[in-house]
Order: structure tokens, then C-alpha cells, then sequence
């Protein structure tokens, strides 16, 4: 029988809040397309104005004026003082005077009109709230983070942003349980295992047990240091494997993995961050 974990004070208030907040930004996108969903049906146009249509002012505007009609009902005056009211320095009566135009002309489909732009209404208040309660969290997160010396050596991590400094450390919790790097990686779920039953035997695939929330992050993490820094040592070591024949999603496990692994490093030793020791293929800089 292994013997059972229990978080610190610390660990479970990181899981706490970064589990909501994953929770609630998953419930956030999901608002946002079923408004971008609504609008097609409701001012297909829209967009030509804002391009993106669930932004703050898009948002203040739909509503109270949700959808082509409501928008042309209201006219120019009525418009442009909204767009005054909510984006003085951005829009004014020029944009309203296109909105309207553009309102008048919609092809929008006439059914239902009033029910989906009392749902549009609703969707856009259960957005504002979620991001609302958003911003709550990550003041939490923020607060906890300053007080907890624990973080230091993951924020030395370029590649790591707060969101996913918070979630390695929440979710990796005390990390002394731990007997060495291989434990960690199967703990998040990034081990190979193969499927088989009796003679039958499947293909290699990723185990995924853990933390669904961890490898998420992860992926994130390792996805913007192979699209984004070129100095990156993470994406240094992606393209060293593409060089030795591994590409594409393998690839991207593989430096997954090397995160993880260095995370469980800093998190155990104190240490701060050395970039040679990812990979020494290229010249890197420290950071500060």
C-alpha cells in the first residue's frame, strides 16, 4: 500500500485556485463561442467593426443593443454616445454612423429576433462575470506567489509564465515524496506505456494519468518556446531532435518532459534556472 499525501497549507490553495481558474477560463471561451455563434444568426456584419467581437467594447455595446435590429432601432445618436460612454479615445460617431449603415442593410435572419438577443444578453453577463471572478483568482494567485519563496526557482524559468508557475506548483506539490525524475513524469502522465492483453499487444502511447491540468500547461509552455524564443534552450532542444529524426507532436512531448523534469529539479534543489543544462547546443543567456 503506498502511503498517502497530504498538501501543505500552500500546495492546496494553489490547487484551489488554479483548478477554478481552469475551470472558469474553460467556461469563458465557451461563452465567447456561443456568442460568436449567436451573432452570425444575429448581425453576421459585426465583425466588420470589431473584429473581435467579444472585446470589452463589443461586448458593452451587444448588451444593451443585441443584435442588427436593436442596433438600427436605436440609431446613430444613441450608438455613438454608448461607444463615447465605454471608448472615448477609440470610436465615436463615425464608427456608429458604419454600425448603423451596416445594421439597416444585415442580413441577419428575422426569426427569433427578440429570444436570441435576450440569450446574447445573458451569455454576454455570464462572460463579464466569469471574467470578473477571473481577475479575482489571479489577484489571489499573485498574493499566495509573493509570499511563497517556494516559486523562486520556477520564475527564473523564461519559458514559464505565472499561470504556469502556479499550476507546476500546485500540482507537483511537495515534491521530497518524489524518488527521482522518472516518478515525476509518470505522475503527470507523460510515461509511455503499451496497451496488451493476453498475446495481443497495442501501440506505445502516452499513459495520461495525473494531472490532465499539468500536461495542459505543459503543452502550452512547450509550444511557446518552440514557436516563440529563439533563444529559448527548450527550443534549442526541440530542433535538436528534429535534427536526430524526432518531429512534430513527439518531439513536443519529449520537451514536456525535459520541462517537467527541470521543474522537479528547481522545486527540490532551491536552485535557480541554468539554461546550458537543458541543452548546451547553442548559447543562451541567463536570466536575472
Amino acid at each position: 500500500i503506498r502511503p498517502a499525501s497530504v498538501p501543505s497549507e500552500v500546495i492546496a490553495a494553489y490547487r484551489e485556485l488554479m483548478r477554478l481558474h481552469t475551470n472558469l477560463t474553460d467556461e469563458a471561451a465557451r461563452y465567447k463561442k456561443e456568442i460568436r455563434d449567436l451573432l452570425v444568426v444575429l448581425f453576421p456584419e459585426y465583425t466588420q467593426i470589431f473584429k473581435n467581437p467579444t472585446g470589452p467594447t463589443a461586448l458593452a455595446l451587444l448588451h444593451s443593443y443585441p443584435g442588427a435590429a436593436a442596433i438600427a432601432a436605436a440609431g446613430v445618436d444613441v450608438i455613438s454616445a454608448v461607444l463615447q460612454r465605454v471608448a472615448p479615445r477609440k470610436y465615436g460617431r463615425h464608427t456608429a454612423e458604419e454600425l448603423v449603415g451596416l445594421a439597416k442593410q444585415s442580413c441577419a435572419s428575422p426569426l427569433a429576433v427578440a429570444a436570441r438577443g435576450r440569450s446574447l444578453q445573458i451569455l454576454i453577463g455570464q462572460l463579464l462575470q466569469t471574467q470578473a471572478s477571473l481577475s479575482e483568482l489571479e489577484q489571489e494567485v499573485t498574493t499566495l506567489m509573493q509570499g511563497d519563496e517556494g516559486v523562486a526557482g520556477l520564475q527564473s524559468v523564461p519559458e514559464f509564465g505565472r499561470h504556469t508557475v502556479a499550476v507546476l506548483r500546485a500540482e507537483l506539490g511537495e515534491v521530497e515524496r518524489f524518488q527521482g525524475s522518472r516518478q515525476v513524469v509518470a505522475y503527470a502522465g507523460l510515461d509511455v506505456t503499451v496497451r496488451e492483453s493476453g498475446k495481443w499487444k497495442g501501440q506505445r502511447k502516452l499513459s495520461k494519468r495525473g494531472s490532465g491540468t499539468l500536461r495542459r500547461f505543459l503543452f502550452l509552455a512547450a509550444l511557446g518556446s518552440v514557436r516563440g524564443r529563439s533563444a529559448s534552450a527548450f527550443g534549442a532542444y526541440y530542433r535538436a531532435l528534429g535534427a536526430r529524426g524526432l518531429r512534430g507532436y513527439r518531439a513536443l512531448v519529449a520537451v514536456m518532459r525535459k520541462m517537467l523534469v527541470v521543474a522537479y529539479h528547481l522545486l527540490k534543489s532551491g536552485e535557480r534556472y541554468d539554461p546550458t543544462k537543458v541543452w548546451r547546443g547553442v548559447p543562451v543567456t541567463t536570466s536575472s
